[in-house]
């Protein structure tokens, strides 16, 4: 679907001070790599990574819906 992101992804990097979704990742090592990379630019990490599940049930995120990622554009 147009609006959702890959469903094999089961963690995402988060933005803690703006609350969206950075990136997803089908591996946790992978979503850890991008999440050490994306930290690496700011004097203060802003970024965590979760898992689907905890996005879901914990946060009440749906990281599979690119309105809550932060580079979202939506294609016209």
């Amino acid at each position: 679907m147009k609006n959702q992101a890959n469903p094999e992804y089961m963690y995402f990097v988060y933005d803690i001070y703006d609350d969206t979704i950075f990136a997803g990742n089908e591996y946790r090592e992978d979503a850890l790599d991008v999440c050490d990379e994306a930290n690496e630019l700011d004097i203060i990490p802003q970024f965590k990574v979760y898992s689907a599940k905890y996005l879901m049930t914990r946060m009440n995120v749906n990281p599979y819906d690119f309105g809550n990622w932060s580079n979202y554009k939506e294609s016209k």
